[in-house]
């Protein structure tokens, strides 16, 4: 009986300077279809690494460096400072990127624990006022939502005046 077997692939992968690239066996010469093109339209905002687990080298130890580096997910720059890059849905002029020294460490940690003090009050006013807190936080929202994000992109202009270490 003769053995039955699948036909070959059509695509290869292999990689070439740290990228994978797909290769048309079937087209003349090898030639990918696509080409090398690169995949991305748009430049990274600066180089970033990932810190080991557990460390920061530039944030001192305790609750402030927990908190950047859960901001940060864990990215650090090239000299293996904290790189925060902000979202425009809360910073009017963002996207914008910080390597964060000691002193953006401890600006974006405190700005952090205040944010989690408001959630937390905001919780318990659920479980104390029930659902007339779903009014007034809807009532607040549509109020200050633009004066809010307005506070919090002058509070982030701060960053750009901080010193580097």
């Amino acid at each position: 009986m003769d053995e039955m077997r699948p036909p070959p692939s059509r695509y290869r992968v292999i990689e070439r300077g740290g990228r994978l690239i797909v290769i048309d066996n079937w087209a003349k010469d090898g030639a990918s279809p696509v080409g090398d093109a690169p995949t991305t339209s748009r430049p990274p905002l600066a180089p970033t690494g990932r810190a080991p687990a557990g460390t920061m080298p530039s944030a001192p130890d305790g609750l402030l460096q927990r908190l950047v580096n859960l901001a940060t997910i864990g990215a650090v720059d090239p000299e293996g400072r904290p790189f925060w890059v902000t979202a425009r849905w809360y910073d009017a002029s963002g996207p914008r990127a910080f390597a964060l020294g000691p002193a953006g460490v401890r600006r974006l940690g405190g700005g952090l624990l205040g944010v989690l003090a408001v959630a937390l009050a905001v919780l318990i006013g659920f479980f104390v006022v029930g659902v007339p807190m779903i009014l007034i936080l809807g009532a607040l929202g549509a109020t200050a939502g633009k004066p809010l994000t307005s506070a919090v992109t002058r509070w982030i202009d701060g960053f750009a005046q901080l010193p580097p270490d």
